[in-house]
């Protein structure tokens, strides 16, 4: 590779998405293979790790020797202790099992962080069994870091292993490493520090770029939705112009709802019936007709229980004596995106033969979330007989409009839109990350209502610039993909290294069979969320996906816990596992 040919592809790889990482990747990959230099090392010979380190594997701390007040010496359980460069301590203590010297490099082998990598640099530190210490006697120790760092994706998919995968000794010890001169070695570390720092330079550059292009897109399509003076339907013929990037998508569809709810999106007409009229004419109570602030002059603003009856759900749980019960499927918070019904994962619940009617959906509800994360809080969409029968559980409100003659979509469109965010993320009550709104806050949400005629003429604009950000969305991923095999291919040119898209968290090769299914129920008091995780979820669940639900970051808190609620009955202990590769049936 001449500097010229570098210099030709440059621009290919560093633009490209992920283009300062793929360049990363070729100098670590160029460092390892004695390419970095400008004549091959004469020296160099083929080794493998277990030739050139001691390897030391960490041991589990029970809860009660571990501690977070700074008592004893510091205790990593895994990669979350993991810095930029070296580890970051959270936990201390004074038993520890297993410890690394100043200078090792830490190496996580369980977990979806395996694989990565730190160097401990300050003092002897205890650590877990998720990790390993690497103590180099035979090799400059930080191009044995660099080796590992560029063998990170070969250790992912290397991983096996049953609730919680990872890879052994062997793995470790058996990775080949092209071992050249001692002051080459050194030589190469040096020459990628100065080759990754100028990647920090390169990348902090497009990052700038990247938000100040960001900011420019928010605050002109910020003043098309807000000025009256800018021509908004103009300005949205040249989408292509607004969004280059498929990031500032979601914000050029927020900027169409917002116009289309403020009355700015398509022009009105003066033979339009107005909309206090047809109000008046759908016998639409008065008193819950408001003023129209700065919408157009036919518009009006309603509260929602003038147009729609809404209502609350099936409440789970409840006593059903002396009922003849049915079994049907229900919508969950879970199943009410965003202009979307999910029903994928639709779940049943037991109610009465006489409460069907009452709790059925019919086609043209308009469901709301009554909140949870602040992103599902007011969340709408319209349910169009997914299904021939459906309920609704009690955390999701149902609006059923009182006349044919308004659309569903309309009033979708505005819950959706940033105004109509805006009211339930003011109405909601908030705790601990989580918000929630009640029926009478959705109720009493004044809505805009244009003339019907009107409402159909958006409705129908909506669709058509929502159908060209989609487009316009497919075109720009469309570029980046060809972007990125471009760069792909000028990495391969120069290097001769096929380069392949890396998984954010390799799968194992193999996973359990058998599910976790609860044994006794524990009572409250008992120490047991995995058990009550089970209870919530119909008994069982796969290992991984219990491990996901328990929000345990550290995996050695998730096994210890595991194995104590085996040992106390309210898990039953699996039988010996039987394994299948993944993909396979």
């Amino acid at each position: 590779m001449t500097p010229q040919q570098f210099l030709t592809e440059f621009g290919h790889i560093a633009s490209a998405p992920n283009g300062v990482q793929r360049l990363r990747e070729m100098v670590l990959q160029l460092a390892v293979q004695g390419r970095l230099g400008s004549e091959p090392d004469s020296d160099q010979s083929v080794s493998t790790l277990s030739e050139l380190v001691d390897l030391i594997s960490g041991q589990h701390l029970l809860p009660n020797e571990h501690n977070a007040d700074g008592r004893g010496m510091p205790y990593l359980t895994g990669p979350s202790d993991f810095g930029e460069k070296s580890p970051v301590p959270t936990r201390w203590t004074e038993y520890p099992k297993v410890v690394a010297e100043p200078g090792d490099i830490l190496i996580t082998v369980k977990g979806s962080g395996v694989g990565k990598t730190n160097l401990l640099m300050d003092a002897q530190t205890a650590i877990s069994r998720q990790l390993m210490a690497i103590r180099v006697t035979g090799a400059d120790r930080d191009f044995v870091h660099l080796v590992l760092k560029n063998a990170a994706s070969h250790f992912q998919s290397a991983m096996t292993g049953i609730a919680i995968p990872g890879i052994g000794r062997k793995d470790v010890l058996g990775l080949t490493v092209v071992l050249p001169s001692l002051a080459e070695q050194k030589r190469i570390v040096a020459k990628v520090d100065e080759l990754m720092a100028l990647c920090d330079k390169l990348e902090a550059l497009q990052n700038q770029r990247k938000v100040a292009r960001a900011v420019l897109t928010k605050e002109i399509l910020g003043r098309v939705a807000s000025d009256a003076t800018v021509d908004a339907q103009t300005c949205l013929q040249n989408l292509s112009l607004l969004a280059s990037d498929v990031d500032q998508i979601p914000v050029l569809r927020q900027t169409i709802l917002s116009l289309a709810v403020q009355g700015k999106l398509v022009p009105q007409d003066p033979g339009d019936e107005s909309a206090q009229d047809g109000l008046q004419r759908l016998k639409v109570d008065s008193k819950l007709i408001l003023e129209r602030g700065q919408l157009p002059v036919t518009w009006r603003l309603v509260q929602y229980q003038g147009v729609a009856e809404v209502t609350g759900g099936v409440t789970l749980g409840r006593s059903l004596k002396n009922k003849v019960l049915i079994r049907l499927p229900y919508l969950r918070v879970a199943n009410v995106k965003r202009g979307e019904i999910d029903i994928n994962a639709m779940k049943e619940v037991e109610i009465g033969v006489d409460e069907i009617e009452r709790y059925s959906l019919k086609a043209g509800d308009v469901l709301m979330t009554e909140g949870g994360d602040w992103d599902k809080v007011g969340r709408a969409a319209v349910w169009n007989a997914e299904l021939p029968i459906c309920l609704h559980q009690n955390h999701v409100f149902r609006a059923r409009l009182r006349s044919v003659e308004f659309m569903p979509v309309w009033f979708e469109r505005y819950f959706n839109s940033p105004i109509g965010r805006a009211y339930f993320e003011g109405a909601a009550k908030q705790t601990t990350n989580l918000a929630s709104i009640n029926m009478r806050q959705v109720r009493s949400c004044p809505v805009p209502i244009p003339p019907l005629a009107e409402q159909k003429r958006i409705v129908a604009k909506v669709d058509e610039l929502m159908a060209l950000c989609d487009t316009l969305e497919a075109k720009l991923r469309k570029a980046s993909q060809v972007q990125e095999q471009l760069a792909i291919s000028s990495i391969a040119a120069l290097t001769g290294i096929q380069s392949q898209e890396k998984e954010t968290m390799k799968a194992p090769k193999t996973e359990l069979v058998a599910r976790l299914k609860i044994g006794k129920k524990p009572t409250t008091k008992d120490q047991a969320p995995l058990a009550a995780l089970l209870v919530r979820h119909n008994g069982e669940l796969d290992p991984k996906v219990l491990w996901q639900h328990s929000g345990m970051e550290r995996i050695d808190d998730f096994y210890h816990q595991l194995k104590f609620e085996m040992n106390q009955g309210w898990i039953v202990q699996p039988e010996v596992p039987s394994m299948r590769v993944v993909g396979e049936r």
